[in-house]
């Protein structure tokens, strides 16, 4: 049987994790719940709890082992208009096709499992650009010109930041792969203003050892790259990287791919945030 370890890495019991964190949250705020909530709920979380462990062989087995998981979650909002969609993807092609950050890519053993969702007042779920392994210097060179042929999606007026956390969570956790270490890099150019508050995200990003960085683009809110700071950076080494403006985007986010998959650089000068609370 496999050890413990690997049944407790299950998405169910990550899950589960996420629960209790929310149920202890309405205790706080309901006296009712209180009393009541807890002893409905434990009956709920103990028979999952033992069905996950039970599971918890089969669905590590059933994972492909990557150095890093990275799901790249692109601001597609009204705010960003067809030329700045573009700089964004050349941008990103760009990055990927920079010398050192395709010696740094090689250095990840296992591979890195990378890949790209649109979001906006919704996040995509037609999948255009589905997970890709990237192991090999042809791996990565298909990768960075597929970027270039990513279609612009119609995902709404609103920036659902926290839908867009919430959305690229579950795919890291149920992508069929299973990442020593498991990243988020979220970019965007205002805050959230439809949907849930992204503070939820960061708890369940938090309970799955998930790491969230944030990309800030141009500075027509003011204070944005603090509100990243304190509602999207979380977990270990996470960071905000800054684009002045969607011109700047390629430089900035080269900067932050090579933070991304340099351990050296992992935890550079930022303040570092646990869901919006300084360590």
């Amino acid at each position: 049987m496999a050890p413990l370890a690997d049944a407790i890495k299950a998405p169910m019991v990550r899950a589960m994790a996420v629960e209790i964190s929310m149920m202890n949250w309405r205790m706080n705020v309901s006296w009712r719940g209180f009393w009541a909530y807890p002893w409905c709920a434990s009956r709920g979380i103990a028979s999952r709890l033992i069905i996950a462990l039970a599971a918890g062989t089969t669905a590590a087995a059933a994972t492909e082992p990557v150095s890093l998981e990275l799901l790249l979650a692109v601001d597609v909002s009204t705010s960003v208009n067809d030329i700045e969609f573009i700089q964004q993807m050349e941008g990103m092609s760009q990055a990927f096709a920079d010398r050192e950050v395709v010696e740094l890519i090689l250095n990840h053993k296992s591979g890195v499992a990378v890949r790209v969702a649109l979001w906006a007042g919704f996040p995509s779920s037609k999948m255009p650009h589905p997970w890709r392994v990237l192991r090999s210097e042809q791996d990565i060179s298909a990768f960075a010109s597929s970027l270039l042929e990513i279609p612009r999606e119609n995902l709404g007026h609103l920036t659902a930041l926290g839908s867009a956390m919430s959305f690229a969570i579950k795919e890291i956790e149920t992508n069929g792969f299973e990442g020593i270490e498991k990243k988020i890099d979220v970019s965007g150019d205002g805050r959230n203003n439809v949907g849930p508050h992204p503070g939820h995200a960061q708890v369940r990003a938090l309970a799955g050892d998930i790491t969230i960085n944030g990309l800030v683009i141009g500075n027509a809110e003011q204070g944005l790259e603090d509100y990243f700071e304190r509602n999207v950076m979380t977990g270990r080494d996470a960071f905000v990287e800054y684009a002045a403006n969607f011109e700047d985007f390629a430089e900035a986010f080269r900067r932050k791919l090579k933070r991304e998959l340099s351990p050296e650089l992992a935890g550079g000068p930022n303040i570092h945030y646990y869901a919006g609370l300084p360590r």
